[in-house]
């Protein structure tokens, strides 16, 4: 399983250690369908994510009659759910206008956030290419993103 590792001691000598997380393990299931003579397409999809990290503790304890600084650590386990929607609308063949929203089920990020974009595509000789911008609120901050995305199919 993917990790990252990382070690202290060299900066902290006895206070450092070795560290290991895992990264996250996501489950993503989702699907669409399609309306209005293919014109309309409704999206829906579903994220659960399982995160594992180590939280660490510091006191000070007696030990016999001095007082030492302990460290206790434990591994917690957190999970999290999230629910996104969209839709896609063909006003021409090669052009859509796309709208959706982000993190349904999830307060804690300051609930859903919508977007909104759009389509175009064009074929170059062989070639299909499509270029695609997406205004998004974002997901863990404060602020707005702008994506803008060129896709070349073979």
């Amino acid at each position: 399983m993917a990790r990252y590792t990382w070690d202290t001691s060299g900066l902290f000598s006895d206070g450092g250690r070795s560290t290991s997380d895992r990264f996250p393990t996501r489950l993503r299931l989702g699907g669409a369908y399609t309306l209005m003579g293919g014109n309309l397409r409704i999206l829906a999809e579903y994220e659960s994510r399982v995160t594992s990290v180590e939280a660490r503790t510091r006191s000070v304890q007696l030990i016999g009659d001095t007082p030492r600084e302990v460290v206790t650590s434990e591994r917690l386990r957190v999970q999290d759910s999230r629910f996104r929607f969209g839709g896609e609308y063909h006003l021409a063949e090669q052009f859509a206008v796309r709208g959706g929203a982000d993190q349904f089920g999830n307060r804690e990020l300051g609930g859903v956030k919508p977007s909104a974009g759009f389509m175009v595509q064009q074929p170059v000789g062989e070639l299909l290419a499509r270029l695609e911008y997406a205004f998004v609120v974002e997901p863990y901050a404060v602020g707005t993103m702008h994506l803008i995305t060129l896709r070349v199919f073979l």
